[in-house]
């Protein structure tokens, strides 16, 4: 697969904050005011990895053991959710990229690497990491494996790019201690060009009593390939998604209700906007088109995250960012720009996304609106007076941003040029009060934000202009402040 194209290594800006909140609010008729408007909340709190190895797949056991893998031979292991990760690079490995990771415990996990030919590897450790065996070296000049998933210890499959006219697909039964091709009998015919996209180790996804689901990239058309017989034989269905070269899906997700997603886009054109989302409530034998994702770009991996939503929340990553959707794919909000590759969750209390320079982040999905939202006093006519400040101001960030009566709360949006010209964007949350106390970053920003976050009934909306002072400082002077509408 246009192997370039997802080695992609942009230069992003950073978010400071020890977490973020964003939730979703239905709007309500006057009426309904007092109802209790439900609402999931997804915060973000960034961890140390030990490493500055390109991250690429997470693997969580539980709420404490995660996984994760990525460039340079590197992977990284958590028994604590998270607060403390050790960082490892497996031996005799120089330069491989270890684009999938699947973990069953603290000692037991597998890591497969990408790339041409005998670059595509899998390993095997016992004994958490002191040792690795490794099982599997692709002897075909053309292989390039893509994604591998399990349904337990023992029994996995591994996806490649089409060999011969049909798709690569390994199975093993054994543990690991020997892979084997599907016969091609068994395999629908392969597009032109067509296999996957090596992003997020979510391509290939299984699910109970012998199902499994691949996402193809990079073919005419984007396709799911599904077994219902653990990888014995294979069909397809045609999925509604931009297709083409360097085009197509790069992750498929479905809960045991068969209710699931599949994503991707323009692989390398993060500004670029396509039909990129697909839904299925059937096990995927039929896909129809999802809601239009709030970032631009393609999607590199994703998530669902069982109990949460109706009918379940979803979980996506890419170069622009990570979205997420409380109504199975049918609407998306934003929660922030930074660049991800991949998504996993344990729990919904229990996700990890990963990315560039050792980039993690964990997540958690918090239930809003248990208690009835009561009517507020209209917001003053004039907006809150933000008086530029002659030095900047910098103040610690919050674990969440909470709204009040008197505070604005919003999303911001950023623009940064970082001292070699490279301008990136990222998106944060900021807060800002009558007094002029702000939360500040390390950015010049513009934005627009509802005044009283999001639980407010007024919907008045402010735009604030600041710059950065100091940019080895976190502070922002804020330049003004208006009432644009409300």
């Amino acid at each position: 697969m246009s192997r370039s194209h997802l080695c992609l290594s942009l230069r992003r800006s950073g978010l400071t904050a020890l977490a973020v909140l964003c939730t979703a609010c239905a709007d309500r008729t006057p009426e309904e005011e007092t109802d209790p408007i439900p609402s999931w909340g997804l915060s973000l709190t960034p961890q140390t990895s030990g490493t500055e190895a390109l991250l690429q797949a997470v693997s969580p056991v539980s709420d404490d053991v995660v996984w994760v893998s990525g460039h340079a031979a590197t992977y990284a292991v958590t028994s604590d959710g998270g607060s403390t990760w050790a960082a490892h690079v497996v031996p005799d490995a120089d330069g491989l990229q270890f684009r999938d990771v699947a973990a069953f415990s603290t000692s037991s996990a597998y890591l497969m690497s990408a790339g041409t030919g005998d670059a595509s590897r899998i390993y095997r450790t016992d004994d958490g990491g002191d040792s690795w065996t490794l099982q599997y070296v692709a002897d075909h000049p053309d292989a390039f494996l893509d994604c591998f998933d399990f349904w337990d210890e023992s029994r996995g499959l591994a996806y490649g790019d089409a060999i011969d006219g049909v798709p690569f697909i390994l199975m093993t039964e054994d543990g690991g201690r020997s892979w084997g091709r599907v016969p091609s009998e068994g395999l629908p015919a392969a597009q032109e060009g067509e296999g996957g996209f090596a992003a997020s180790g979510t391509c290939l996804t299984t699910g109970d009593a012998g199902l499994a689901w691949i996402a193809t990239g990079n073919g005419e058309r984007a396709r799911v390939l599904n077994t219902e017989n653990y990888g014995q034989s294979w069909r397809s269905s045609e999925v509604p998604v931009v297709g083409g070269s360097g085009s197509g899906l790069t992750t498929v997700q479905l809960d045991s209700r068969g209710v699931g997603v599949a994503l991707g886009g323009v692989i390398g054109q993060d500004s670029v906007r396509s039909e990129n989302v697909a839904v299925t409530t059937d096990f995927g034998a039929t896909w129809q088109v999802g809601g239009s994702l709030a970032m631009e770009g393609p999607i590199y991996g994703s998530a669902l995250v069982e109990g949460v939503g109706n009918p379940i929340a979803v979980v996506a990553v890419g170069p622009r960012g990570l979205d997420w959707s409380s109504d199975g794919g049918q609407s998306w909000q934003s929660s922030v720009t930074l660049t991800f590759w991949a998504v996993a969750f344990a729990s919904p209390a229990a996700g990890w996304a990963v990315g560039p320079n050792g980039r993690i982040v964990k997540l958690a999905m918090i239930e809003r609106g248990d208690a009835p939202v009561q009517p507020q006093a209209a917001a003053p006519s004039a907006a809150p007076r933000i008086v530029p400040t002659a030095e900047p101001v910098a103040v610690p960030v919050p674990a969440v941003v909470e709204s009040t009566r008197d505070t604005v709360v919003g999303r911001l949006v950023t623009m940064y040029t970082d001292p070699d010209d490279e301008t990136s964007q990222t998106e944060s949350f900021f807060a800002a009060d009558s007094a002029g106390t702000m939360i500040p970053l390390l950015m010049r920003v513009e934005l627009l934000t509802p005044m009283g976050g999001p639980t407010r009934l007024n919907r008045s909306w402010l735009r604030f202009i600041g710059r950065v002072r100091d940019g080895e400082s976190e502070a922002l002077e804020v330049e003004s402040v208006e009432r644009i509408s409300g």
